[in-house]
């Protein structure tokens, strides 16, 4: 076949210009070295450049639009807010496939304290591109809402089959989105938050803890916090932790007046919580049931301020005290929740990233939270991804550490030296260039996956040293010259080395084009390979020669000249022609 004689005569041409290349690298090593070192402090100066991320976003076509209204709107208000929204996003959304509303939480939601009747939960999928989706609803505080049914896979309005058109799930999500943020900003405070399915990880992309101990200040801190990091213009749905709680009564007590009627703080706050909230007087027997009998004042739910001050506090005494006599009553906001964690106080802010890596955002975050004024005693610490991600990397270059380690003692054994090893250890720095410099170009982040790939080329790269190193010391044995073994390794063993090399970078093309579902988990790990393994094998067939020449012109190669080997060179030098290699040595 014309492509087999095309490949096939590539490759003798290669072999056959290749020792030129090793003998001129040879005679001018100091100009390889310092190739060599300008390409490791280039890669040095741009690592630091490259951003990073805990796992690649996955995009699946779904998305949930979290809505929190003020604390205390009834069930119907937060339904007649949600309802228009519903329509708005059914004839805005194109690809929109299903739409399930829930209104308030479940019964026995784990979320009920964080959720109620004021919250609002739609859930996205998009799809295919189809007829207007009917709408059928259900509303309630603990049940949900299936606002958008699907229609049989691939029909139309008449139940005809359609063609389906193939959807890109991240260019369908931001339009959705780009649809969607409008819309809800323009619902009066209502704070949004979008989450997506994620892998590995249940923490926010960006989480910032605010830690205090005094409710006000942790408030006023977290607030501060959410401003800053809304003026990122690479975060969205930016949202805190510390939400203004339900309306209630607050009863502060005077501990003095107290004293002077000689009342204490302990029966008086038993005594208002039993006539508001009531306490269990006794229980009704009714065949195998016990049911409770709670007593409590009499339409006590719609009293008024001025009612509950005139609660008495000293019943059965001959001079009757009003509640108002002993404490101040004011109307307020509780807290929504008072979070711990380690035992403090914590407020958290969170968001999403939108448009860069986490590492970036995390760093443009500290420097802002750094110049932030806070109140005597409260902190700020990023964690979420970012703080996993610290922990993940750190084992990670552990492992990866404890993989090269392996090789060399595997190496050492095998070649029963110590320097052979180091000097095919330095393939791997050499793959570190083209992993770098190829993440930098094509904004690749460092991720979990990418530290992966690494781990796999560490087993990879060292392939085509050991193979050029080998053949090299094998020939050195009998008889040849350094230079005119390692020029007779390269054509020998030129052929092997970029065929393994090719066969495993094309084996690995169709991951790093990233086809099909779940591309952007195994995007990153090829892209490491194949970029590694690529440069490695290229810079190996210049580097190592040289490398090898100039440390076994220093140490002698780490192997020791036999007598055999000395004799054979003097009678070599006498009569070359007689004992002239099989394979002549290309000059």
């Amino acid at each position: 076949m014309p492509v087999l004689f095309l490949f096939d005569g590539l490759l003798r041409l290669l072999e056959a210009g290749y020792p030129k290349l090793i003998r001129w690298s040879l005679r001018n090593r100091f100009v390889v070295y310092a190739l060599t070192l300008g390409a490791g402090a280039a890669t040095l100066w741009a690592a630091p450049r490259l951003d990073s991320e805990l796992i690649p976003e996955l995009h699946q076509g779904e998305f949930t639009v979290e809505m929190s209204l003020p604390v205390g709107t009834p069930l119907l208000a937060t339904n007649e807010t949600t309802a228009p929204l519903e329509r708005q996003l059914l004839a805005s959304i194109p690809d929109l496939r299903t739409l399930i509303t829930t209104i308030g939480s479940q019964r026995d939601s784990s979320e009920a304290g964080e959720r109620g009747e004021h919250t609002a939960r739609l859930r996205v999928a998009l799809g295919e591109k189809r007829a207007p989706p009917k709408v059928d609803k259900a509303e309630g505080a603990g049940s949900e809402g299936q606002d958008a049914k699907d229609r049989p896979e691939g029909a139309g309005p008449e139940g005809q089959a359609k063609p389906e058109k193939k959807l890109d799930p991240a260019a369908a999500e931001e339009a959705a989105l780009a649809v969607i943020r409008p819309l809800v900003r323009g619902v009066p405070d209502a704070i949004v938050h979008v989450t997506r399915p994620v892998l590995f990880s249940f923490a926010t992309p960006i989480e910032v803890q605010v830690r205090g101990y005094e409710l006000d200040e942790l408030r006023e801190a977290t607030d501060a916090v959410r401003d800053e990091l809304a003026g990122i213009a690479d975060l969205r749905d930016v949202k805190t932790s510390i939400l203004p709680g339900s309306p209630e009564v607050q009863i502060v007590y005077n501990r003095d007046a107290l004293a002077r009627l000689n009342l204490d703080i302990r029966s008086v706050a038993e005594l208002v919580r039993n006539k508001v909230q009531g306490f269990e007087a006794t229980k009704y027997n009714r065949k195998d049931r016990k049911i409770p009998v709670r007593v409590r004042l009499k339409d006590i739910d719609t009293a008024t301020v001025r009612e509950l001050e005139d609660l008495v506090v000293n019943p059965g005494q001959a001079r009757p005290v009003p509640l108002s006599a002993v404490a101040e009553i004011t109307l307020g906001r509780g807290p929504n929740e008072i979070r711990r964690i380690g035992q403090q106080r914590v407020g958290l802010v969170t968001a999403n990233l939108a448009g860069s890596g986490l590492g970036s955002a995390a760093r443009e975050i500290d420097e802002r939270l750094a110049k932030l004024s806070l109140p005597a005693g409260v902190t700020t610490a990023v964690t979420g991804q970012s703080e996993e991600w610290e922990t993940s990397s750190r084992s990670l270059y552990l492992a990866l550490g404890l993989s090269i380690f392996l090789v060399y003692v595997i190496m050492a054994s095998q070649f029963e030296s110590l320097m052979y090893p180091m000097i095919i250890l330095i393939t791997i720095p050499l793959a570190l260039v083209g992993v770098v410099w190829t993440l930098l170009l094509l904004n690749v982040p460092v991720s979990v996956l990418v530290i992966l790939g690494l781990i796999l080329l560490a087993g990879i790269v060292v392939n085509n040293a050991i193979v050029l190193v080998d053949y090299a010391g094998q020939l050195k044995e009998r008889g040849h010259s350094t230079d005119d073994a390692l020029a007779l390794a390269g054509q020998v063993r030129l052929r092997p080395i970029l065929m393994t090399t090719l066969t495993t970078v094309l084996g690995l093309v169709p991951m790093a084009l990233g086809l099909g579902d779940g591309a952007e988990l195994r995007t990153p790990m090829a892209i490491t390979v194949i970029a590694g393994l690529s440069f490695s094998t290229l810079l190996t067939l210049v580097v190592i020669p040289t490398i090898y020449a100039g440390v076994d012109r220093i140490f002698g190669g780490g192997v020791p000249e036999s007598r055999e080997v000395k004799l054979l060179r003097e009678v070599r030098a006498v009569t070359a022609e007689q004992l002239a290699p099989e394979v002549e040595v290309p000059k």
